[in-house]
């Protein structure tokens, strides 16, 4: 399957967020009383050569199969992977509504731009695909809508720890790209880390609080 260079939107090497519709969320079912039996899981989601939604592989490592398959308007590619925020009925695999996450894929980079977000949480996927980061924009509207915040993973350094182990630094890119910064907008971003080659993985984040710097060990087996 083909997954594509960002869920959104892709400028230069990174990840071009457009603001107010980069996390938007397609309804697909709300029957009576579904929203109590409601889970929110990070998740792989597949569409078929159809272009419709069967199964999904959540960070807990769980393959959920949808039956009947559903369409999602945002994801206009067909046979391809949707990294996303998937709230569903997990006592019956009905799904309620599917958001977009940005894929981060880690890069090299001349410049390194790290313009303030606020800092939510920081997490690894249970099944050791991805390190999770919820994090808010601070945003407002241009005139014609034509600025464009970027986010990304850029890769710093691979440190060799005592132990002889290895480290492999992330730093956040964000690049505010002149965008007012009236009020905050919630992103997440996913950064693929199954085929790093290190030990543990550390990210470091510019918040408007300070820096704020997480290490994770990598599984080594999955």
């Amino acid at each position: 399957m083909k997954r594509p260079g960002s869920i959104t939107f892709y400028f230069s090497l990174f990840i071009s967020v457009v603001l107010l519709a980069a996390c938007s969320v397609d309804a697909y079912d709300q029957g009576e009383g579904e929203l109590s039996l409601m889970t929110a899981e990070m998740a792989d989601v597949y569409t078929g050569n159809d272009g419709y939604v069967s199964q999904a592989l959540t960070d807990e490592g769980e393959r959920l199969h949808f039956d009947p398959p559903f369409r999602v308007r945002w994801m206009t590619k067909a046979d391809t992977i949707y990294r996303t925020v998937l709230y569903y009925n997990k006592s019956n695999q009905r799904a309620i509504s599917v958001g977009s996450v940005l894929l981060a894929v880690p890069r090299r980079a001349k410049e390194v731009k790290t313009d303030p977000v606020r800092f939510e949480s920081l997490w690894m996927a249970r099944t050791g695909r991805y390190l999770n980061a919820g994090i808010y924009l601070m945003t407002g509207a241009t005139p014609g809508d034509s600025a464009r915040q970027v986010l990304g993973a850029v890769v710093d350094t691979l440190m060799e720890n005592a132990d002889h182990s290895h480290t492999l630094h992330l730093i956040l890119y964000h690049d505010q790209a002149n965008v007012p910064e009236y009020y905050s907008q919630r992103t997440f971003v996913s950064i693929p880390i199954d085929s790093i080659q290190a030990d543990s993985l550390s990210l470091r984040i510019n918040t408007y609080s300070g820096e704020v710097v997480r290490s994770f060990p990598i599984k080594t087996e999955q």
